[in-house]
């Protein structure tokens, strides 16, 4: 006989009409009492008092008050396993818990750092934005003053180029120079010619050279190398605790000085001449700071010549 996958032949007799229980100890527990009677004889009796175990199951025959006892006793035994695993539980919690508020005011205390820190941080931005919104106010404040100045500068500069060229012109009037030849040149009418000479023509026209350098030196504020001893005819060039005159003996190292001083203006004013001549290069100093564009027409000129040269040269 098989009832729900078990084997009933295994199973030792039991009353007739008898319920049947198999409870999760894996026994088989009769309903009625009868069993206990000597009606079954005694191998049942025996087998009801130790039991009998068949396979992996395990049956006993017990009435259905022992198994009302039974299921007492193990209902009276839960509580307190179930308050021992209810206490383990509250330990570990209230130390899961106690671990976790440690955790948390750590947190926090890192928490209120970060936010000071970043309190701070913000504060130090709003003060740089200040600063940099500060210089870049007095930024602007300069760079409309610069750009005033600068259109100042201009019109200062622009005056000033124009008086200069204007007083240069005048000295050009009052100081005459006539190119008669290549080795000879006059001032105010006065002969100097290369070599030159001892004369007192010669001395009277360098005194007037030194006259007018003087002036010139003054107005286009440029100082030079020597300093000039202007006395007319009896003019002269000192070099420190020596001095060197334009007349008579010894002339020459005046003359030398002189020549230096004039070079040191053609050079301030970015001038290039191609003159040898004392006077040549005074005329070219006044034509050149007076006429500023001349530069530029001798280039542009130079470049037409040499454009010419250059087809002829391939017509030939």
């Amino acid at each position: 006989m098989v009832y729900l996958g078990v084997d009933m032949k295994s199973i030792p007799s039991f009353p007739p009409n008898c319920i049947l229980l198999q409870l999760s100890d894996s026994r088989i527990y009769g309903s009625r009492d009868e069993y206990n009677s000597g009606a079954f004889g005694e191998r049942e009796n025996e087998i009801s008092e130790v039991g009998e175990t068949t396979g992996h199951h395990k049956y006993e025959r017990k009435t259905m008050k022992d198994v009302e006892g039974d299921a007492k006793n193990q209902t009276q035994l839960e509580p307190r396993d179930v308050q021992k695993e209810l206490r383990a539980q509250y330990l570990t919690l209230k130390k899961e818990v106690h671990h976790a508020k440690r955790h948390l005011k750590i947190e926090e205390r890192k928490l209120k750092e970060e936010e000071k820190d970043v309190e701070d941080l913000q504060q130090e931005i709003k003060e740089a934005s200040e600063a940099v919104e500060l210089v870049r106010t007095q930024t602007e404040k300069v760079s409309q003053l610069l750009s005033h100045r600068q259109n100042q500068l201009k019109s200062t500069t622009f005056l000033l180029q124009t008086r200069q060229i204007t007083l240069l012109n005048s000295l050009r009037s009052f100081f005459p120079i006539e190119k008669v030849s290549a080795q000879t040149w006059t001032i105010n009418g006065l002969n100097l010619t290369k070599p030159y000479d001892e004369s007192e023509e010669a001395g009277s026209a360098w005194g007037l050279v030194v006259h007018l350098l003087t002036m010139l030196s003054k107005y286009l504020d440029i100082p030079l190398r020597y300093k000039l001893l202007s006395n007319s005819s009896r003019s002269a060039i000192q070099d420190g605790s020596r001095i060197y005159p334009l007349f008579g003996r010894g002339f020459n190292d005046g003359v030398r000085c002189l020549t230096v001083c004039v070079e040191g203006l053609l050079r301030a004013r970015d001038i290039v001449s191609k003159e040898e001549h004392v006077l040549g290069k005074i005329e070219e100093l006044l034509v050149g700071t007076c006429d500023p564009r001349r530069k530029e027409r001798e280039k542009s000129r130079e470049v037409r010549r040499k454009k010419t040269e250059q087809v002829e040269a391939m017509f030939r």
